[in-house]
């Protein structure tokens, strides 16, 4: 196979670098008034800094996506982040990893500036940001895996909103942050109008209205910005805030309700910053522009976050296919590391109707054989051998990440071969092992585009990930490919720029309204949402021949991609 390149915002790509260690940490607020009880932390490879984030990551990553990074400036750009610990804590309470500038202060919720405070540099903020894409990277770090940083906030305060708008050029930056601060005509913290004019992303303005110092800049700010949507939200409290109050006051709620509706698509935010409607916002006045075209945050609109999880039912209502064949979830001891689902009556099968076989890995390459289960089972059900990478794992739990490789797959496709072959086997003379397909989700899309050029393959599916060869020397994919990718997905540019890179087969790209945690799927709702729909038809016209599911993927909203959630399909050599 010729050496090509992996086109994917998720490059889990192994690389040397120092783990995070925690050398102190206390709890403040008894852990906020989030979901996810909050520590904060000093970790020995960061003394610089303070660290507010979930006490358990993998818990919070699990049950409300991998968690956005926000880079924290504090007022009066000083060494220490003590002013705003209860806002920053708070914030972390609801799934959010913060890097703030200063070195950790013991003592329980102490609001005392040390007298030794001094100004910082506004690099301190690239490096903050520089140390948590490390650690999200290094399979070693407690934060990989956590932590999402293709959803980053530049955030400050004051001066340290200076710094914030110094960071915001940075290209990892999603959303800028202003608190009780702006640049006017001021020149601060390598900050000045000339940073504003670039600013490239969301951007909202939080102040403490007229009687507050930075008033004026932000409003000379707001006016400047014409090309991102830019929100200023003002409350009567002045310069101060309510940073200090419990919680972190009206202050840590309205900044949620913006980081929320950007990072999560929460609807509420939506209604605040675009709709300026703030009922339940009391004392709060609003204005907004800019808020049309592609930057727009995109709410969930019809679904809230929690109507959103009730579409992932519980595991007694997993199982609904819809295809002809019951199905059964197995550990078979002939393939160990996977979970096998396939029809439980394999009398229907012979030689003349083998089963196809297909592999994948499910989320972040874990080893994990039952989170995408309704998904796996409904596809099954249309007469399919799933050989899923990694074993069940129980319930609360999370899997060990990044366990899968393309070792994991080949293990997979030659036990297909022995089984058909072993004369003792329940499957002798039933499987198909050179009628296959290689999926894979986010990581799992690495492990597809190893088989790009295997003649077992009929058909690859990519969901929520990159994955075709880009460049002058790569080779093309020998057999029909489809990408499949969430509207608001970390991984939609390198799925759209995946399918761009193919020329010589059939491919197919598909853009499916997902509300909450898009770069998860639809793959845990009831028969794996729309994704299994499209998982059947592609699978039944390429490993069985039936051509009536053709229609589903030629130009245009044909057959089952009526559903309205699916808002974009796009197809080349394809008749």
């Amino acid at each position: 196979m010729k050496r090509f390149f992996l086109v994917s915002i998720l490059a889990l790509i192994s690389f040397s670098g120092i783990n995070a260690q925690i050398v102190k940490s206390k709890v403040i607020d008894g852990g906020g008034s989030g979901p996810f009880k909050a520590l904060v932390v000093s970790e020995q490879t960061l003394p610089e800094f303070t660290v507010y984030r979930p006490e358990r990551l993998l818990e919070a990553a699990g049950a409300d996506g991998i968690l956005p990074v926000i880079i924290f400036g504090n007022g009066g750009c000083v060494n220490t982040s003590v002013g705003h610990e209860r806002f920053l804590n708070d914030l972390a309470s609801y799934g959010y990893v913060i890097v703030a500038i200063g070195p950790f202060q013991a003592g329980s919720d102490s609001r005392t500036i040390p007298e030794s405070r001094v100004s910082t540099e506004s690099y301190l903020m690239h490096k903050g940001l520089d140390w948590i894409c490390n650690q999200a990277r290094d399979e070693k770090s407690e934060y990989f895996g956590s932590v999402n940083v293709n959803q980053v906030a530049s955030m400050g305060m004051s001066c340290g909103g200076a710094q914030a708008m110094y960071l915001s050029s940075d290209p990892r930056v999603k959303t800028l942050v202003m608190l009780n601060s702006g640049m006017g005509t001021v020149t601060m913290a390598n900050a000045s109008r000339v940073n504003v004019l670039a600013v490239h992303s969301p951007t909202v303005y939080i102040t403490g209205g007229e009687e507050d110092i930075a008033y004026k800049n932000a409003e000379a700010d707001y006016e400047l910005i014409d090309d991102v949507p830019v929100a200023w939200v003002n409350l009567p409290v002045g310069h101060g805030g309510t940073y200090a109050d419990e919680f972190g006051g009206e202050f840590s709620r309205m900044t949620r309700t913006w980081l929320d509706y950007v990072f999560k698509g929460h609807n509420e935010g939506e209604r605040v910053f675009k709709d300026l409607d703030l009922t339940g916002f009391d004392g709060w006045t609003a204005q907004s522009k800019n808020f049309e075209g592609r930057l727009v945050p995109r709410a969930n609109r019809d679904a809230t976050m929690e109507a959103y999880r009730a579409l992932r039912p519980t595991p007694d209502k997993w199982a609904k296919p819809t295809g002809p064949y019951k199905v059964v979830m197995e550990v078979d001891e002939t393939c160990p590391d996977h979970t096998i689902y396939r029809p439980e009556d394999l009398s229907k099968f012979s030689a003349k109707n083998p089963l196809p076989i297909i592999v994948m890995s499910g989320p972040g390459c874990d080893y994990d054989g039952d989170s995408y289960r309704p998904f796996w089972t409904e596809v099954a059900s249309y007469g399919y051998v799933i050989v899923a990478s990694g074993l069940p794992v129980k319930e609360g739990l999370r899997a060990a990440m990044g366990f899968n490789k393309v070792s994991s797959y080949e293990a997979a496709l030659d036990w297909a071969a022995k089984e058909n072959a072993r004369k003792d086997s329940k499957y002798y003379g039933k499987l198909a092992p050179d009628n296959c397909a290689a999926m894979g989700q986010s990581c799992g899309g690495f492990l597809t585009a190893s088989y790009m050029s295997d003649p077992r393959m009929k058909c690859l599916m990519f969901w929520n990930a990159g994955g075709t060869p880009t460049g002058e020397d790569a080779a093309q994919p020998s057999m029909p490919v489809a990408f499949f990718s969430a509207d608001n997905d970390m991984a939609l540019a390198g799925a759209t720029a995946s399918y761009n890179a193919v020329t010589a087969v059939p491919a197919f790209f598909g853009r499916c309204d997902i509300p909450g945690d898009a770069h998860g799927g639809t793959f845990r709702e009831v028969n794996g949402g729309p994704y299994g729909k499209a998982a059947v038809a592609w699978l039944n016209w390429h490993l069985k021949g039936q051509t009536k599911y053709a229609k589903n993927f030629r130009p245009g909203k044909a057959g089952l991609f009526k559903d309205a959630r699916w808002l974009e399909t796009q197809s080349k050599n394809i008749k």
